[in-house]
């Protein structure tokens, strides 16, 4: 009775903990941001909520015969790579449900800035001189953004000209009228 509590300890640590941070540090020093990044993160959140779902449940649990052995069977199955496990755990239970609740966490007005805001890094404070220089290059960009639309749309009303039938060269004209007055529209926006 004692060896098996011991081995079964040993098991939950092995595939709970030891293989999959020997794995995880394998796919960090990778250098490829891929596939084996994202399952190892799947894994390691999967992990932390069988944790928390253990932590609150260990009363129940530790009267339920062969939890440690079914606990050590099911983390095999989440970490070895013929089974994928935690891939499949978490794109079809984890992935959809937290979709789902932060939708409706979302409806709440504090919590959507809260979980909109992003990793707002400090901003940077501009010297005159270079805030000077930013505005004269956004000058720059604009002119240059002004005088390539101004060409594609001179280069597509080329090409409706030279349209030979009467009824597509007016359902064409119509489009460009369209375009061209969408981008009126644009331009006289006041923007804040």
């Amino acid at each position: 009775m004692h060896f098996r509590i011991v081995l079964t300890y040993a098991l939950n640590l092995f595939f709970g903990l030891l293989y999959p941070t020997a794995k995880s540090v394998e796919a960090v020093e990778s250098g490829d941001n891929g596939h084996d990044d994202a399952q190892w993160l799947m894994y390691w959140v999967i992990y932390t909520l069988l944790l928390i779902a253990e932590t609150l449940l260990w009363p129940v649990l530790q009267w339920v015969p062969l939890y440690g052995e079914a606990k050590a069977i099911l983390l095999a199955w989440l970490v070895l790579p013929h089974f994928k496990g935690a891939t499949w755990v978490y794109e079809t239970i984890i992935g959809p449900g937290s979709t789902k609740l932060r939708a409706e966490l979302q409806k709440i007005p504090a919590l959507e800035r809260f979980l909109n805001q992003e990793d707002a890094a400090p901003a940077k404070v501009f010297t005159p001189e270079e805030e000077a220089r930013s505005v004269e290059e956004r000058k720059t960009q604009v002119t240059l953004t002004v005088q390539e639309t101004r060409d594609a749309m001179i280069s597509k009303l080329d090409d409706i000209n030279g349209i030979a039938d009467p009824k597509a060269k007016q359902k064409a004209l119509k489009s460009f009228d369209k375009d061209l007055s969408k981008m009126a529209n644009v331009g006289n926006k006041k923007f804040a």
